[in-house]
């Protein structure tokens, strides 16, 4: 690895104009071009890190080895989804941005289960975590995970407004684990999946004023 490269580990902007105020968390936005789809490979675990937007991540590399990493993500406002693979067994200290909660489903066909803090992501559970909070993940050699953050005002509003009901996201914040049913948890892979598939095929349809639109 190049010594001499910049990696912006911390890609959170304070969106006020005050610079002097003491920022709130909730102030706190990711840096990112919106309605973007990204694919990035590396053989570096700390630029692996790097590498998801939005996200503060260190990565330490458990054993020796050639490592390989790779990240398809696409963007839209309030919404991030990503595929990430890892070759090697990798301890992680995540965190996304605040005011968001991200979602993590381990794909079936990887040959080991990884953990979440001390639980492990067995068949029925994906990880949760409210943004803006550090927690860890230990994954196994030639893992691969889907990622959803999605804006929480975003969500609650998409509760109150299209499902007509409430859900208080935020009581979420002591959970690491939420249970889903085999055909649910196919759904979401499914989904996300097929976004990232349809987004790399044609980038233009996330600028589509339909798919952006708020």
């Amino acid at each position: 690895m190049n010594q001499n490269k910049k990696v912006d580990l911390h890609r959170l902007h304070v969106n006020t104009g005050d610079i002097q105020a003491r920022p709130k968390t909730s102030s706190l936005q990711p840096i990112v071009e919106f309605n973007t789809i990204h694919i990035k490979n590396t053989l570096d675990v700390y630029e692996h890190a790097c590498n998801i937007t939005g996200w503060q991540q260190l990565y330490n590399q458990i054993l020796p080895g050639q490592f390989k990493g790779s990240v398809i993500e696409g963007w839209l406002e309030g919404i991030q989804f990503f595929k990430e693979y890892t070759s090697k067994m990798v301890q992680q200290k995540c965190m996304t941005w605040p005011g968001s909660i991200w979602i993590g489903i381990p794909l079936p066909c990887n040959p080991q289960m990884g953990m979440i803090g001390h639980n492990t992501l067995t068949d029925d559970l994906v990880g949760i975590q409210i943004g803006g909070t550090e927690f860890g993940l230990n994954t196994p050699d030639d893992y691969t995970i889907l990622g959803l953050v999605v804006d929480i005002e975003l969500l609650e509003n998409y509760f109150e407004t299209i499902l007509h009901t409430s859900f208080p996201l935020k009581s979420l914040s002591k959970q690491m684990t939420i249970h889903l049913k085999p055909h649910d948890k196919h759904q979401l892979c499914q989904l996300i999946e097929t976004a990232l598939n349809i987004a790399q095929a044609s980038p233009e349809i996330i600028n589509n004023a339909i798919t952006v639109k708020k």
